[in-house]
């Protein structure tokens, strides 16, 4: 059995979440409903033998909110963008699928699956936006303190590949 997840329900802390760092289950609001969803997905899952968790990174590619025309490029084409300076982890549609093909030879267990390049929001939209070739004002606020992107070591620990190692290989150019 396969489960897909996401890599960013992780509680608060300083460095990249791990998969034996603890889902934030104190949340409120939306991001409890979220976390409370993950958790309730993964214990199911982890009821059946031989059973697999893809934790997911931030999806990006073409068709996601990142790809041309999506939520994210569309706000860049704005006047004025707000984001943090929290840490991101992202990961390619094509690597989530390939992913999905080669964690039917993994252990059992829970795998964060992102790319080997986390960065932090501010950078990250400074080099978006020179990307698009605009010229916005990016309104960068405090981090919060879940926002700490997610190691891949385990995941890469099974001998996965991925297509695009960064996320600067995979959005250049935007499709």
């Amino acid at each position: 059995m396969q489960s897909q997840s996401i890599a960013f329900t992780y509680e608060g802390g300083d460095t990249l979440a791990t998969e034996e760092t603890p889902l934030d289950t104190q949340s409120t609001g939306d991001r409890k409903i979220t976390v409370d969803g993950v958790e309730g997905l993964e214990n199911e899952t982890a009821r059946i033998e031989n059973s697999v968790v893809l934790r997911y990174g931030l999806l990006y590619g073409p068709g996601t909110w990142y790809g041309k025309d999506g939520m994210i490029y569309n706000s860049f084409k704005e006047d004025t963008v707000t984001m943090t300076d929290g840490v991101q982890s992202f990961i390619h549609i094509d690597d989530a699928v390939e992913v999905a093909i080669q964690a039917l030879n993994f252990e059992s267990g829970i795998y964060n699956v992102a790319d080997d390049e986390p960065v932090k929001g501010d950078v990250w939209a400074a080099w978006y936006a020179g990307l698009l070739n605009v010229n916005l004002q990016l309104n960068i606020q405090p981090a919060e303190t879940h926002e700490r992107g997610a190691s891949n070591a385990k995941f890469r620990a099974q001998g996965s590949k991925l297509i695009y190692p960064s996320w600067k290989q995979g959005m250049d150019p935007i499709k």
